[in-house]
């Protein structure tokens, strides 16, 4: 149950983060662009870090031992993005690119062995593409989508089982 309660809590702090973003500033290409963007520089690298360290025993507890290494690569590259958030710099933007590569391969390969199936990241990349815009942005919100969607649903069969 308090596993449950902590993703709750990291998807609504990233979901309430990027609609205000959204409803402010308009759609943007990425979202490590929105560091740019808002007043506080803190407050997106405390969101991302903030999002990792309240999903990351969840995602652990929910996957099979033999790829916990996938949750670890997801949290640890996520705490990497947040640690550089200025990617346009030479060498924080080296560290943040290879996190955020790191980060959203990791995430997907979790993705397709906890569903079968990266429905909402495909469903991304499809509006990225039709639209011919903000195409990073679409491809890690159906990232996220389907991280969320998926540590939901096995959160639910892990306390149904008693697990």
């Amino acid at each position: 149950m308090t596993e449950t309660i902590l993703a709750i809590i990291s998807f609504a702090i990233i979901a309430i983060y990027l609609i205000a973003y959204v409803i402010t500033r308009g759609l943007p290409t990425s979202i490590s662009v929105t560091y740019y963007h808002t007043e506080s520089k803190l407050l997106f690298p405390v969101v991302v870090a903030l999002c990792a360290a309240l999903a990351w025993v969840p995602l652990i507890r929910v996957t099979p031992e033999n790829i916990q290494f996938l949750a670890f690569l997801i949290c640890g590259s996520i705490v990497f993005v947040a640690a550089s958030p200025a990617f346009k710099e030479d060498l924080v933007g080296k560290v943040h690119t290879g996190a955020a590569v790191t980060l959203g391969l990791a995430a997907l390969a979790w993705i397709i062995v906890a569903s079968g199936m990266p429905y909402a990241t495909i469903l991304g990349v499809i509006i990225g593409v039709v639209l011919r815009r903000n195409f990073v942005f679409w491809l890690e919100a159906g990232i996220l989508i389907d991280i969320y969607t998926n540590l939901f649903v096995l959160l639910h069969i892990c306390s149904s089982a008693g697990a």
